[in-house]
């Protein structure tokens, strides 16, 4: 495999000067607070709720948020996020599990389940909006504008 063992040092050495830069690099968590509706409830009026969403975690298809409330596997909701610019995800509950916050930071909110959603489009300008919200993002998260 390798020509010569300096071949294989070098790899090595290479590597973990890689490792250490990547190492440097800042790492900024960026969390929004966003209002969370249950659409498909089995009571007749919406449940509706604060959670947090964890921007970092977001995908064009899914997104992990935090709630008080567990919510069950294939429940719908719908999540409004209004910063850093407003848009409406609409998605399923895929996942949800008990967090314990065990650090020190002192919140109003205590967010104590997470949850993961994946998205479902009524429309094709819903999948757009939901694309274009998450290009921006990625663009700001990185340190370059999204045009």
């Amino acid at each position: 495999m390798w020509q010569s063992p300096n071949q294989r040092v070098r790899a090595l050495a290479n590597a973990r000067k890689r490792e250490r830069e990547r190492l440097q690099q800042p790492f900024h968590i960026r969390r929004v607070n966003a209002e969370l509706q249950i659409v498909g409830s089995a009571s007749s009026e919406p449940v509706t709720t604060t959670a947090r969403v964890v921007l970092n975690d977001l995908t064009a298809k899914s997104v992990g948020i935090f709630t008080a409330l567990p919510l069950g596997s294939g429940q719908e909701v719908l999540i409004t996020v209004t910063e850093p610019s407003s848009v409406q995800l609409r998605g399923k509950v895929v996942a949800c599990q008990e967090y314990h916050n065990d650090s020190h930071i002192l919140s109003s909110n205590s967010f104590s389940y997470r949850i993961g959603i994946q998205f479902t489009f009524k429309s094709p300008e819903e999948e757009k909006a939901v694309k274009a919200f998450y290009d921006g993002l990625q663009g700001e998260l990185h340190g370059s504008k999204a045009a």
